[in-house]
């Protein structure tokens, strides 16, 4: 199997994919932009702990903590929404 640098330097790899072109199609963005200002509002709910309540443009989500630290355990902690969204 042939290393990258010897693709690149490969004559018949060049006429496939000049150079400054991509392997792949470019997606088309859409007409409005892209997306660039994110905002969220979160509060404690009062009387739970540490539940928080947060939401971010059509969504609500709830954050707790262990009861450990003064929470109720009801729903995931900040850090396993954290770890969450490095997975998506």
């Amino acid at each position: 199997m042939a290393k990258r640098d010897d693709l690149m330097n490969d004559p018949s790899f060049a006429e496939v994919v000049p150079a400054g072109q991509r392997l792949i199609d470019k997606p088309d963005l859409p007409a409005e932009g892209m997306l660039r200002t994110h905002a969220a509002e979160v509060e404690t709910v009062p009387g739970k702990g540490q539940l928080k309540m947060g939401r971010a443009r059509q969504f609500t989500i709830f954050c707790d903590e262990p009861s450990r630290i003064g929470g109720n355990d009801e729903f995931p902690n900040p850090l396993a929404y954290l770890n969450m969204a490095v997975g998506f």
